[in-house]
């Protein structure tokens, strides 16, 4: 009787490994644009829920709120006229504020209501946001360049 054995040369792994390996190498760079773009969405959605929360402290406590830009509008600080700072968020890497938007404060009043209407530009890495304030309830309009 003989003893077959089953299974794969070492040829024939090193072939199968070296393919993975060029695979891998192909996909990494599409997977690092993926991560960056999800990062900057949740960024994006971060900011959003931040000027609705303003608006929101400013109802539930009739004091002002306002949202300051720093570092070249990478950096946001909100503040309440009675509060003090209640935050202070920085966007991830290549993104902020530009400085093209006709905003660079946005400030709500004690009932709520944005104190000025304007544009702020978002600059991301791939694509620019244009987020539309106007008068009244705190009314975000987005527009994506």
């Amino acid at each position: 009787m003989r003893n077959k054995e089953a299974g794969f040369t070492f040829t024939e792994l090193l072939l199968v490994l070296s393919i993975v390996i060029v695979l891998t190498m192909l996909a990494l760079p599409f997977g690092g644009r993926w991560v960056t773009g999800q990062v900057e969405d949740e960024a994006l959605q971060a900011f959003i829920s931040s000027v609705y929360n303003m608006q929101a402290h400013s109802l539930a406590s009739g004091s002002p709120t306002e949202m300051t830009l720093k570092n070249d509008g990478s950096t946001y600080i909100i503040t309440s006229y009675v509060d003090g700072e209640m935050g202070r968020y920085d966007f991830p890497k290549g993104m902020g504020i530009s400085s093209m938007g006709s905003m660079r404060r946005l400030e709500f009043n004690g009932s709520g209501q944005i104190r000025e209407s304007g544009t702020m530009t978002l600059k991301m890495t791939r694509r620019s946001i244009e987020i539309r304030f106007q008068l009244q309830y705190g009314r975000m309009i987005l527009y994506e360049r």
